[in-house]
């Protein structure tokens, strides 16, 4: 019965598509498509675990899936993992519409050559699976390769300026 209960609650009213994400994502919760079940802090693991937990419940398919992950993985060093998490989770959402956005830059010179590096194997991962990429890090970077001043509310997080290009024309 509880599950029941759960499966209907996830399903009602909930549209047709879901965000898998970090606090980038939270944080831009008024802008972004359908279901936000970013968290923040998240990894690429982490994101892979919340998918296990609620792709289970989403029986109806034809969902539209956004994953904007990474930029926790730089910051903890585990870049070694993250494609690795990210073919998973395409693994798992196989048969559904999936949109990828690359990891955005950030007012850090390292994280920024580290995410470019990472954003071309995303990419790479993205087309051998048939998923949809985006790169907004070069939408977002202005000519130093650093997030925009108007887009960078502390670093790393967006203004909701950033928010709104972001998930325009999603």
């Amino acid at each position: 019965m509880r599950v029941l209960l759960l499966i209907v609650i996830l399903l009602s009213g909930c549209g047709s598509t879901a965000l898998y994400g970090d606090s980038i994502s939270v944080l831009c919760e008024d802008f972004t498509p359908g279901m936000n079940r970013a968290v923040g802090g998240a990894t690429s693991g982490d994101m892979v675990n919340e998918i296990e937990k609620y792709v289970l419940f989403d029986v109806r398919g034809g969902m539209t899936y956004h994953i904007l992950i990474g930029a926790n993985d730089i910051y903890w060093g585990l870049e070694d993992g993250t494609i690795r998490n990210i073919r998973k989770a395409l693994n798992i959402l196989q048969g559904n519409q999936i949109i990828i956005t690359s990891i955005l830059p950030t007012s850090w010179d390292d994280r920024n050559r580290r995410a470019k590096i990472l954003n071309a194997g995303i990419k790479d991962l993205a087309l051998e699976h048939g998923a949809v990429y985006r790169d907004r890090h070069s939408e977002f970077a202005d000519a130093q390769g650093l997030l925009k001043v108007e887009y960078n509310a502390d670093g790393i997080h967006l203004t909701d300026s950033g928010c709104k290009a972001l998930f325009e024309g999603v």
